[in-house]
């Protein structure tokens, strides 16, 4: 009886019956940073009042996209940003997500965070993840994030942690924590600390990094408030200080990657989730309209990327979105995803494309639709009581005054009809 049991034991230990090992991948690290209502007058380097010398580095020694679009509120914009899928017809594309919520980002869909940990990569979120808390199956943890510190809703306050609800929003690997301090510090620390860890390992990785600021509430340590006293708007001074307490936090984790040795072989992409609020502190500088508007102020964010040994210092003006980012990151890493919609932001074609947006408010519908130079905007009351068509050229005014909607009526038609197609892609 012995025989046939050893041959079992030797077909149980052969090489066909071991699970498949994930080669360790050679692509770069990858880090993502996503600032919270962060418009494109809130930087130095685009004349903010603020003191931004890390985040003004990175992107003098980085390619700039002077036109980079984003949805214009917060959850839609990291349900497009994470699967490199249109939120419209996810159901996520009109509101952010509220503690009464158990809507989420769908567990169908596959996460930057799930692609890297196939393809070998460690992964880590540190941030606001806002893409659902009601269910665990929509936590971090179990979207491909082998490493999670952070809060799941937003508009968390930076002190005490708690959410709007004032239910305690804080969290490792699952496990809510108690914890002291201002979560902006916290996250660069954590984030610094992990990419730290990473020196001594053996793979590349990805670090989603989606910070809470400069979003409501507005709060900042007294000692970086004092700094921007000249600012007479109260608002304008805190926002700025928050912005510099953000600048000091992504500068942590730059040194460590550079005391580490990984900073040549990292590529850094750094944007805002959406434009600055209408009466927040923050600034879209001369554009119209602000965070949950379908004009430039509520999606026209600031954005760069920086690897210092492969690209080359400059300003990209060719029209790009929140859907390229996957693309640029698993290209870069040699992962291939046939399925999204975007391109690679370090090769962008010059072909237009066709960007569409929509966000509402308890009084309007808004949709946008953005080809080239050209940009329509289309405004329904919700009670049906009134449309109002918009046309607009971009390169020519970039504040969006002059409607030629009403003297140019054969060009809105194609417009319209890809709003109104939109529209019907609604997964609400």
């Amino acid at each position: 009886m012995w025989k046939p049991l050893s041959f079992l034991v030797l077909l149980a230990c052969s090489p066909a019956s071991q699970p498949e090992e994930v080669p360790i991948p050679t692509g770069p690290n990858i880090v993502l940073i996503v600032a919270d209502d962060l418009g494109v007058g809130d930087l130095g380097f685009l004349g903010g009042e603020m003191e931004t010398p890390t985040l003004d580095r990175l992107a003098n020694e980085g390619l700039v996209f002077s036109r980079f679009y984003s949805w214009a509120l917060c959850s839609p914009s990291r349900a497009a940003i994470l699967t490199g899928q249109d939120p419209m017809p996810m159901g996520l594309a009109w509101t952010p997500l509220r503690p009464e919520d158990d809507r989420g980002l769908p567990v169908n869909l596959a996460t930057l965070g799930e692609w890297f940990t196939e393809a070998g990569y460690a992964t880590a979120c540190i941030g606001k993840w806002h893409l659902g808390h009601a269910d665990p199956a929509m936590h971090p943890s179990n979207r491909g994030f082998s490493y999670f510190y952070g809060c799941l809703q937003g508009a968390v306050d930076y002190e005490t942690h708690l959410a709007r609800n004032q239910n305690l929003d804080w969290q490792r690997n699952g496990e809510k924590i108690q914890v002291e301090g201002y979560a902006t510090r916290l996250f660069g620390s954590e984030a610094a600390t992990w990419v730290r860890e990473q020196g001594q390992a053996s793979k590349p990785f990805f670090l989603y990094l989606p910070f809470t600021a400069p979003h409501l509430p507005l709060q900042a340590p007294t000692k970086t408030i004092r700094k921007y006293m000249h600012i007479q708007d109260p608002a304008r001074r805190v926002f700025c200080a928050m912005v510099d307490e953000l600048d000091r936090a992504v500068s942590q984790v730059l040194r460590s990657l550079e005391e580490t040795g990984q900073a040549d072989n990292t590529l850094i992409v750094f944007l805002s989730d959406n434009g600055a609020g209408k009466e927040d502190g923050g600034s879209n500088g001369v554009l119209r309209g602000a965070k949950g508007s379908a004009f430039e102020g509520g999606i026209r964010v600031p954005a760069f990327c920086w690897w210092p040994s492969k690209i080359t210092p400059g300003q990209n003006e060719t029209p790009a979105w929140a859907l390229d980012i996957a693309p640029t990151f698993l290209s870069t890493a040699g992962v291939s995803k046939d399925t999204l919609q975007g391109e690679n932001l370090l090769k962008l074609s010059s072909q237009a494309r066709q960007f569409r947006f929509a966000s509402r408010n308890n009084q309007w519908t808004n949709t946008a639709v953005i080809e080239g130079d050209l940009k329509y905007v289309r405004r329904e009351r919700n009670d049906g009581a009134l449309t109002r068509e918009l046309l607009f050229n971009l390169s020519d005014d970039p504040s969006e005054k002059v409607n030629l909607a009403p003297d140019d009526p054969s060009r809105v038609l194609p417009f319209r009809q890809a709003a109104l197609d939109y529209l019907q892609v609604s997964g609400d």
